[in-house]
């Protein structure tokens, strides 16, 4: 009896290690786009000077795109220049849902943060992410041309070491 106790014990832990958080899932790049949309959620000229023009650049590359484009819709509708214009014109539950997470955690990774404050922190975060996203870019880029030299396909080398240049 004891032994079959013992096996069932290590057998537990193998099945918890298993379940890991979505959370650790994220990416470091969905992390910083996550407090950027919880600030530009709460002050939208963040929305209008920092989101867009990253989602211009990058969307491929952060799990909140579908988010954005989703809010980027209400944006456009109307410029919205405090977060109460968002909640009227916000017409998908899902957005809503997710939005109404972003503000309850934003309630907690920035307390009382005032406007002034929370463009400086914008800034940062928008800094941050477009280094982090040429860094991961230029790294598919490279995997890409190795690729392609592999196969021997000139044409396609010179186009990819094109793009990265360009980045």
């Amino acid at each position: 009896k004891h032994i079959n106790t013992s096996s069932q014990q290590v057998k537990k832990p193998m099945v918890e290690e298993k379940t890991v958080p979505s959370a650790l899932k994220t990416s470091p790049v969905d992390v910083l786009v996550e407090m950027l949309l919880i600030l530009a959620i709460s002050y939208p000229t963040l929305w209008y000077t920092h989101v867009r023009p990253f989602f211009a650049s990058f969307s491929k590359i952060s799990l909140y795109t579908p988010l954005y484009e989703g809010l980027d819709v209400c944006y456009n509708k109307t410029k919205i220049v405090h977060k109460d214009g968002l909640f009227p014109i916000l017409d998908n539950f899902e957005i809503q849902k997710k939005v109404d997470m972003l503000l309850i955690k934003g309630e907690v990774e920035f307390p009382n943060i005032s406007e002034v404050e929370a463009l400086k922190q914008g800034d940062m975060l928008y800094k941050r992410l477009v280094a982090l996203s040429k860094r991961r870019v230029r790294e598919e880029l490279q995997r890409e041309i190795a690729e392609a030299e592999q196969k021997g396909d000139k044409a396609k080398v010179a186009a990819l070491i094109k793009d990265f240049q360009n980045i």
